[in-house]
């Protein structure tokens, strides 16, 4: 086993007490539905449309696209991940699932042990690990700031259900900048499990059109004229969509409400390149390729870091990725190669930092996986991706001793499947986008979520 990082004390008592820890033996392999790159070329977003919206780049498209509403948010393929250690004694090779459902009877339990019948089991299939800073069992204090990825979508509240079935705590304190719940819950999508979470207390920032440079300085004293220079670029001083708000918030008033927190997950970031829809107002009216906005981010993102880990060094940040450009509600696919290349550069930066690691994920481009209410947002699929990316990133990254097992290998066919009755193992149906395990442990259909 690797050397892990240091874990707070309360971890190591309750290690003391954990008892026995399992060993498992699971494969992380993870899927790969991103485009290909030529050598040497410049992945593009879209030229046709808008950054994928479905507007025409002349500016034709419906009126209600030109308003606030149209933040658009997106991200690439998984990395392969680390094999993991897991237990049960030796583990029996399993066959490679495949997109035949035929194929996955080969996994599949004798009759009486099957999904939803025989005697009552626990929910979801898991697998431990030692060395973890967090045992089974133990707390996970979360914080999270955000966009309106996180004000209109369930993700942070997802991950909240699905870290308290594997049978974590999730505690909270007094917060002054954050919120406990969504700031505007009624602009998101009612999910088929609402009820696993709704009521979940989940310490959030979400501010609805800000960018990274909105959390990143302590004050304004370097701005002339309303703009600082960041990476070569004219940036506003001020926030929020067009950079009409003249609050900020501090870096270290984030960091010391987030003070103690096991993990910090950011998803501040997404709207650095969608400064077009505002006239590149943001940019003093300067046009800035999506690509060139990663210095940007990178300063501002550190920033962001830094003042989080001087106020909590061992506080495990996460960075989360930007998902695919939305065309209606489901994936551009032009987008794919782009957005892979602009996830790569932050998280090849970012991921130096000490501490810190970045949330790969994909979504489906054959489902529907965003809204319709807020055009470019991820629905109740996608924020199921996000979530399920991020519980497997602390597992992988051994902060968590328990996570969810994934089939091994990690097969595209349990990520799409939308035959949830074909759906033959746990480990397949709880890395599905369009199924899910419900509280009596069936594989059951997943919609998008009531808008």
């Amino acid at each position: 086993l690797s050397q892990a990082p240091p874990a707070p004390a309360r971890h190591r008592a309750a290690g003391m007490r954990a008892g026995l820890l399992k060993f498992v033996v699971a494969c992380g392999l993870s899927i790969g539905c991103s485009a290909s790159t030529r050598a040497g070329a410049r992945p593009a977003f879209p030229a046709a449309l808008d950054l994928g919206t479905g507007c025409l780049a002349s500016g034709t498209c419906p009126r209600a696209k030109r308003s606030e509403q149209v933040l658009l948010q997106f991200t690439p393929a998984l990395a392969p991940s680390a094999p993991a250690l897991s237990l049960g004694g030796a583990a029996a090779a399993q066959p490679t699932l495949s997109a035949a459902a035929g194929r996955l009877a080969a996994d599949q339990p004798p009759a009486a042990q099957g999904l939803g019948q025989g005697p009552r089991r626990q929910r979801f299939k898991a697998v431990e690990q030692l060395g973890a800073r967090i045992p089974a069992g133990g707390e996970v204090r979360l914080y999270i700031v955000g966009s309106s990825n996180v004000a209109w979508q369930t993700w942070p509240d997802q991950l909240h259900a699905l870290l308290k079935g594997l049978g974590y705590a999730v505690p909270v304190g007094n917060y002054t900048l954050a919120e406990l719940h969504r700031p505007m819950a009624g602009r998101a999508p009612v999910c088929d499990n609402a009820h696993e979470f709704d009521d979940l207390d989940t310490p959030r920032i979400g501010k609805v059109g800000w960018a990274s440079w909105g959390f990143a300085y302590e004050s304004t004293d370097d701005c002339m004229d309303g703009f600082r220079w960041i990476d070569g670029h004219r940036v506003s001083c001020s926030n929020g969509w067009g950079c009409r708000e003249k609050s900020l918030f501090r870096p270290s008033a984030i960091a010391e409400e987030a003070r103690g927190a096991d993990v910090v997950l950011l998803s501040n970031w997404v709207n650095n390149i969608k400064q077009a829809w505002t006239g590149w107002s943001c940019f003093m009216g300067q046009a800035v390729d999506p690509l060139d906005t990663v210095g940007i981010t990178l300063v501002t993102m550190h920033k962001l870091i830094a003042a989080i880990h001087e106020a909590s060094p061992n506080t495990m940040v996460l960075v989360m990725a930007m998902y695919p450009v939305s065309y209606g509600n489901r994936v551009d696919e032009r987008s794919l190669a782009a957005t892979e290349a602009l996830n790569a550069r932050v998280k090849g930066s970012l991921e130096r930092e000490p501490n810190t690691l970045f949330v790969d994920y994909a979504f489906p481009v054959e489902q529907a996986v965003f809204q319709k209410r807020n055009p470019g947002h991820a629905n109740c699929r996608g924020d199921r991706a996000m979530a399920v990316a991020a519980l497997k990133t602390l597992y992988h990254g051994r902060v968590l001793a328990r996570g969810l097992m994934t089939p091994t290998p990690y097969d595209y066919y349990c990520f799409q499947q939308g035959n949830c009755s074909a759906i033959r193992t746990r480990q397949c149906c709880q890395m599905s986008v369009m199924c899910w395990l419900d509280s009596a442990g069936a594989c059951v259909p997943y919609g998008p979520g009531t808008e």
